[in-house]
């Protein structure tokens, strides 16, 4: 089982089962390059200021005048000392140790012994009622992927990144928030404080999962939405190879009857979800790299030969 990276320990927190299976290995979508580019940009800005952000972050024209009509007083916080702070926490001794800024992910730690995270910003608040001078970690959130990332309460990743901050620089509170931006600039804030309690709880569960059990557990969730390992998963595989046959079966006599007719229903919203998922994976894939069909017709953002996952299934 392999120790996942503070960006996915929630995945690993509510799926013990997702630490041993692969995970897939796909190029990055022009979206989720645009993430990265808001991402850099912001950066330099809180570095160097707006004039050399726009002048050196961002390649994309689009990109760049979007970031360039984001309102920065709303959506880098006050109160900022630090953007992409890299952290590590060691699984054996629970201690966390501060890398560094500016590491493009480029982590210098003990793989086997220590989980690395990195904070988009952090800092102390100014103003605000209740919250002055708090300690804070904050995270954009800017592809479509985020919406379903969760809000800072439950997501693992801020809980990571809080309590080794917490845990480095002696803080016996954190103040943790999502700042989403939407594709019209607009920039909501979601926040939670986490306490010492808090930290404790959220650390035992972190040690919990990544103990390797025999046999796997596997958990489904909102979590699943996220999880780089999808593909593989053997519940999910199941749930699709198993409600797959049933149709076919069902296609030729369907019976339903007072004791099955919830069931099926249940089923049928299950198999939908799962291929709804799929069909939002292909199409974010497919936009950036169109797939050729072997009849010819082309999965992509071509007007003329669009076909949906299901029509092409058909076929």
């Amino acid at each position: 089982m392999t120790n996942p990276t503070g960006s996915s320990v929630g995945v690993r927190v509510a799926c013990n089962g997702s630490g041993g299976l692969p995970t897939a290995s796909t190029p990055a979508t022009d979206r989720q390059k645009r993430g990265t580019d808001i991402h850099k940009y912001l950066e330099v800005c809180f570095l160097r200021g707006r004039e050399a952000a726009t002048s050196e972050s961002i390649a994309d024209h689009e990109v760049l005048e979007f970031c360039k009509s984001l309102d920065l007083d709303r959506v880098i916080p006050k109160g900022g000392q630090g953007v992409e702070e890299s952290f590590a926490w060691n699984i054996e001794t629970g201690a966390a140790r501060r890398l560094g800024a500016g590491l493009e992910r480029a982590y210098d730690i003990d793989w086997g012994k220590e989980i690395p995270g990195t904070a988009d910003i952090i800092g102390a608040v100014e103003g605000g009622v209740g919250f002055q001078g708090m300690p804070f970690v904050d995270d954009y959130k800017c592809t479509e992927s985020d919406l379903y990332a969760p809000e800072p309460k439950k997501s693992g990743q801020l809980k990571f990144l809080g309590m080794c901050a917490m845990k480095v620089m002696g803080f016996d509170e954190i103040l943790l928030r999502s700042r989403r931006i939407d594709n019209s600039g607009n920039c909501w804030v979601d926040e939670w404080i986490m306490d010492e309690f808090a930290m404790h709880q959220f650390e035992a569960q972190l040690r919990s999962a990544l103990v390797t059990r025999q046999p796997a557990e596997f958990t489904e969730g909102d979590h699943c939405q996220v999880c780089k390992s999808f593909e593989f998963c053997p519940v999910k595989r199941g749930l699709l190879v198993s409600s797959l046959a049933e149709a076919r079966i069902a296609s030729l006599s369907l019976s339903i009857t007072p004791s099955n007719a919830a069931s099926l229903v249940q089923k049928k919203r299950d198999l939908a979800d799962l291929l709804e998922f799929y069909e939002k994976q292909l199409d974010a894939y497919a936009r950036d790299f169109p797939v050729t069909m072997p009849n010819g017709d082309v999965y992509g953002p071509n007007p003329r030969t669009y076909r949906s996952v299901r029509d092409v299934d058909k076929a």
